[in-house]
């Protein structure tokens, strides 16, 4: 046994990694600006790379270029409430809500279908646009509009802040000016295909749990069930990840190798269609990372060189600050990007060849088992940070229903393919196969969500406080040789 903290090795490590010295100095640089403490972030990784000049002036170039591409903080809200009049563009999916009110004159409840998304103009400053009704925009369209500011509560307003965004509008009128690429335009419709397969085949209580777990679609989600997969911390389960990229990876791959196509046409086509898959959930933080690290993984095997998972998830958090440099602050990025790095560095190794199929069960559970512990403690100061609270029940729940999570991706997505062919072997699969594995998530979480304890309330804390917590676990990290079988 050596000493628990090993300095020589995590320096080693991180010299044959410029890839992840570029993304850890670009992330400090940008948020650097809206903290001056992450200085030291910077200043540590100088220091762990002292003996490299030609690394140390590429960590100081990204710090640099991270500050320099962070956009201009909102301006401060006056509460002045003004019009806004201009031609946008549609920066983020739309999301359609529904919003329940009291009517007075009626004397009843009352549903109103909104539309929200993000739209940015020609200053590149940022907004919340709310559309009456539900709207068929798409990512990237160029819009025309009149609306009206809207106010906003204190808890959305610090959301808001932090993503760079100035506020929200209420549009009046809108108008398609230009619409978006015929990629993105496809992306919509294959979106569009899913929500029609899930409301043909599927439940009213399971229709929009699965459209939210397969496509992130979480716009039909009936609003206990998202209130229980917050409660019991599980929320991650309808958010598109690195876990569905790999098992529709995964399932490309058995269909392909039927052709028998050469190797390289194989992995442009996976390619093509994962690219396609993620551009149809939204292109959110947990798909870009999960979709760059499985083309280089891919690519690599084409062209026979050793993969390396920590430089590849460095270069997909380099592309994803370049391409959104405010994403570092959304709470999708840092769960994504933390919960990744802890399972690269202290998921066990599984050995594929086993003596016996018991030995292999036994790796198998206890990786499992090691990797929902690992999560659940990553994820918990940020959950607590941005949200005030924590899910006691969140290690328990995420052991009762993950593992069933693959198959319902694995079974969903056949069923959607024999929908066009086999009515009734998609009908079978559904109703017989996907219905209980989905009634035994709502089973969880409701119920675990019921316990009065299930949550523990945090008083509000600096992001400080977190980043010593995550240098603390990161410390610890002792490489191992990693088998790539």
């Amino acid at each position: 046994m050596g000493p628990l903290i090993n300095l020589h090795w995590w320096r080693d490590s991180v010299l044959h990694r410029p890839l992840l010295i570029v993304f850890i100095s670009l992330a400090n640089g940008i948020a650097v600006v809206g903290n001056p403490f992450f200085i030291l972030g910077y200043i540590c990784l100088a220091l762990l790379i002292w003996n490299k000049f030609y690394i140390q002036i590429l960590a100081l170039l990204s710090f640099i270029l991270g500050i320099y591409i962070v956009p201009e903080a909102p301006k401060e809200n006056l509460g002045v409430s003004f019009e806004y009049r201009g031609v946008v563009t549609v920066d983020s999916i739309p999301r359609v809500y529904e919003n329940i009110h009291y009517s007075a004159l009626e004397k009843k409840n009352k549903k109103t279908v909104v539309t929200q998304f993000i739209i940015r103009d020609a200053s590149k400053t940022k907004y919340l646009l709310e559309v009456k009704g539900e709207v068929e925009y798409n990512f990237q369209d160029v819009i025309e509009i009149l609306a009206m500011e809207s106010p906003l509560s204190e808890v959305a307003e610090k959301k808001y802040e932090l993503n760079y965004i100035q506020g929200k509008l209420i549009a009046l009128d809108t108008k398609l000016v230009t619409p978006s690429n015929l990629l993105w335009k496809k992306a919509h419709v294959l979106n569009t295909k899913f929500k029609d397969f899930a409301d043909k085949y599927f439940g009213s209580n399971t229709k929009g749990l699965v459209q939210a777990i397969i496509f992130n679609i979480r716009n039909y989600l009936p609003a206990d069930t998202y209130t229980a997969l917050i409660d019991t911390g599980t929320i991650h389960v309808v958010s598109t990840s690195g876990m569905h990229i790999t098992i529709v990876n995964l399932l490309l791959l058995s269909i392909i190798s039927l052709f028998m196509l050469p190797r390289k046409l194989s992995v442009f086509l996976i390619a093509g269609i994962l690219t396609f898959y993620g551009m149809s959930t939204g292109f959110h933080a947990p798909v870009i990372r999960a979709l760059i690290m499985n083309l280089l993984g891919m690519f690599a095997f084409v062209l026979m060189r050793e993969r390396d998972a920590l430089s590849a998830f460095g270069l997909s958090g380099i592309v994803h600050l370049l391409w959104y440099p405010e994403g570092l602050y959304q709470v999708s990025f840092q769960l994504s990007h933390l919960g990744s790095l802890s399972l690269l560095l202290f998921s066990p190794e599984i050995h594929t060849y086993r003596s016996s199929f018991i030995e292999f069960i036994k790796d198998k559970v206890y990786s499992f088992v090691n990797s929902s512990i690992m999560l659940s403690l990553v994820s918990a100061p940020i959950l607590a940070f941005h949200f005030g609270s924590i899910s006691i029940v969140s290690v328990l729940a995420n052991l009762l229903i993950l593992w069933v999570v693959p198959m319902i991706i694995l079974l969903t997505l056949l069923a959607w393919g024999c929908s066009y062919f086999f009515t009734n072997i998609a009908q079978f699969i559904c109703s017989s196969l996907v219905e209980p594995l989905m009634g035994w998530i709502l089973f969880v979480i409701h119920s675990l969500s019921k316990f009065n304890y299930c949550i523990l309330y945090v008083p509000k804390f600096s992001f400080v406080w977190v980043m010593l917590f995550y240098c603390c676990i990161f410390i610890l990290w002792r490489p191992r040789i990693r088998s790539w079988k």
